[in-house]
């Protein structure tokens, strides 16, 4: 799966396993969730338009402090995978 958005903000998270953490909207004008790029540092992704391309939906984790491990849950998100790549885009594309 291929996202296309304006990245309008970009940071790396440092904890365990560090991420890069990507906020933006996608090329309708919709506000994205969060999109965290696990291993990955902000030089990677450019900030305004690109395509995410290679990524993947996924069932999201939470944290089940009852068993203490991470739980799938029946909501959806988007994730990267070992091929996921970065395509920078011309300023002037003509979505927002």
């Amino acid at each position: 799966m291929d996202v296309a958005m304006t990245v309008q903000s970009r940071s790396e998270v440092e904890t365990e396993n560090p991420f890069l953490a990507l906020e933006g909207i996608d090329c309708n004008g919709q506000r994205l969730n969060t999109l965290r790029m696990w291993g990955w540092t902000a030089t990677a992704v450019p900030m305004g338009k690109c395509v995410l391309r290679g990524m993947k939906v996924a069932f999201e984790k939470t944290w089940d402090w009852d068993v203490h491990k991470y739980v799938v849950t029946e909501k959806k998100m988007v994730e990267k995978c070992p091929r996921t790549a970065v395509e920078e885009l011309p300023q002037s594309c003509s979505w927002q």
